[in-house]
């Protein structure tokens, strides 16, 4: 599900699948390509077991709340739930994350934010 906000200037477009932002755009103008949520980890490492980019990241996340400045999505995996609360304003975007061990394991964890901005923003103030 594809979740759109305009606020002021800002326009974002927010996917369920990934609770990922799909893009971000300023006066029209493309800040961000890319924005994903890497849960419960980001990298390679030989003592993850999980993905490069998590267990999220392709996965449909539940909208738990949505109003007119705030989005809250939920999913679970493996006994990892994640919470992700993308919070917007007149000037900006706020964007957090919340990862619970339900299960009855430790987990090692590197969670991520990872931004694919825009590579022409040479006199974009962001």
């Amino acid at each position: 599900m594809k979740i759109l906000y305009a606020i002021k200037n800002m326009e974002i477009c927010i996917n369920s699948v990934g609770a990922r932002i799909e893009y971000f755009r300023i006066d029209d103008e493309n800040i961000i390509d890319d924005l994903k949520i890497c849960i419960p980890n980001y990298g390679v490492d030989k003592t993850f077991r999980y993905p490069t980019d998590g267990l999220f990241v392709n996965e449909e996340y539940d909208v738990v709340s949505k109003s007119e400045d705030m989005c809250v999505l939920r999913c679970v995996s493996d006994g990892i739930e994640s919470f992700v609360v993308y919070q917007l304003t007149q000037d900006f975007v706020s964007v957090n994350v919340n990862v619970i061990n339900n299960s009855n394991h430790t987990i090692k964890m590197n969670p991520a934010v990872v931004i694919d901005w825009k590579n022409d923003l040479e006199d974009t103030n962001i």
